[in-house]
């Protein structure tokens, strides 16, 4: 069953109920106030069937969650979402100083392509065979192209993905073992501009945004971020954290974690929704927030090795969720993503990816700044596993001890142990 029923903008409010707008709101784009769409749902339906009790027994998956997913059946696909969630008393922690005593570790790592970028995937290639389209069409530097090749292979839809000339190799070599198409185009825009031509003229299903200014990605596919929040209060015993920290570009995650906590509290299942926070690299929410502006200007530049999240714009969707929950955004540099990653590495036994540990760094930086309360609970997304990245990690440090000859005394010397 079906509990969608439209599309809504989510800066006008106005509502439509046919047809996919690839470029948000017609009416605020002409307004030059461009915005993405949300489904809506018929909440009184939902009411009846979503409740606490009538999740017992469901299926440990993001399907769980259907009655607030825009598909009218859940696929018979496994392994993405219900990812752990770990709460920080080991080495993570300690760089946190004892500033906070309670702080939770979502680990989207846990995914079947190893991100979170698994839950919008499955939802997408979903809704694209609902709909009748050929194939589903994106752009992409790795993990959403990697995680929609593997949903399109399980659930039998043709996957084109359009890459960068930076792409790394393990990522275009996933994306081929899962076979996909993958077409390099240097240019971001000429990416942008062949998934709008492959979605209006060829009947393809557009799973990433198309528009510059960034708007967001296909908004049916969004909602599968809306899972993280109801498996965090699920697991939380229905409740909510009081913070959120989610490393963001043009905020696909945020918004559809943020959209998710909303939904639980408008069905009356939570009290209260989480502030947001933005982990950024470059900054542009930091920078609306800081100036008071109601949509995003692109900053200045730089480089950055998370280049997952190294964008210098961002879509009116994160702000709003910034807005809307009293959140913030915090702007962390590279060294302390590093030097986070490598904490979690050699502490907890964790190989994030590095803007994943961007999370951690924001949160740190914060508690630090006394904006994170040392009594308040606080989840941290870990969006990506680092394997596909953890050149990222390293340093070039000695070089490795070489050992010839079989010699306890001089494998201890090297140890620096004492016989």
């Amino acid at each position: 069953m079906a509990y969608a029923d439209g599309l809504v903008c989510i800066r006008c409010g106005r509502k439509y109920t046919e047809g996919i707008h690839l470029e948000g709101c017609p009416r605020c784009m002409a307004a030059g106030t461009p915005a993405n769409l949300a489904p809506s749902y018929d909440l009184d339906k939902v009411r009846s069937s979503f409740t606490p009790e009538n999740l017992v027994g469901r299926r440990h998956d993001i399907w769980r969650y259907h009655e607030l997913l825009p598909v009218g059946a859940a696929p018979r696909t496994g392994g993405i979402g219900w990812t752990p969630l770990m709460q920080v008393d080991t080495g993570a922690g300690r760089c946190l100083d004892g500033k906070c005593r309670d702080i939770h570790l979502k680990l989207e790592s846990q995914n079947r392509s190893s991100a979170f970028k698994d839950r919008l995937a499955t939802v997408s290639v979903a809704k694209a065979k609902e709909m009748g389209k050929k194939g589903i069409v994106l752009s992409s530097s790795g993990n959403q192209g990697v995680a929609c090749a593997a949903e399109g292979a399980r659930q039998g839809i043709p996957c084109v993905v359009l890459v960068p000339s930076d792409i790394t190799p393990v990522s275009v070599a996933s994306l081929r073992l899962f076979g996909a198409c993958v077409i390099m185009a240097p240019d971001v825009e000429v990416r942008q501009q062949m998934v709008m031509a492959m979605a209006r003229e060829r009947g393809w299903f557009a799973v990433t945004n198309v528009c510059r200014p960034p708007i967001g990605s296909n908004p049916w596919g969004i909602e599968g971020y809306k899972t993280i929040s109801f498996e965090i209060a699920e697991q939380l015993g229905w409740e909510v954290p009081d913070v959120v920290v989610v490393p963001a570009s043009i905020g696909d995650g945020l918004w559809g974690v943020w959209r998710g906590f909303t939904d639980l509290r408008d069905l009356g299942l939570v009290r209260k929704a989480p502030r947001m926070i933005a982990a950024e690299v470059i900054g542009p929410l930091a920078h609306a927030l800081e100036c008071g502006l109601d949509y995003v200007e692109p900053v200045p530049d730089r480089p950055s090795r998370a280049y997952s999240i190294a964008s210098s714009t961002s879509a009116y969707q994160a702000l709003k969720a910034l807005k809307d929950s009293g959140g913030d955004s915090c702007v962390v540099s590279d060294e302390e993503m590093v030097e986070h990653a490598r904490l979690l590495a050699r502490t907890d036994g964790m190989l994030v990816e590095l803007s994943s540990a961007a999370g951690m760094a924001a949160t740190a930086r914060l508690m630090e700044q006394g904006k994170i309360g040392r009594d308040e609970r606080v989840v941290v997304v870990i969006t990506s596993h680092g394997s596909k990245t953890v050149h990222d990690l390293m340093d070039t440090g000695p070089s490795i001890p070489r050992l010839d000859e079989p010699s306890l005394e001089r494998l201890e010397d090297i140890l620096g142990l004492q016989s």
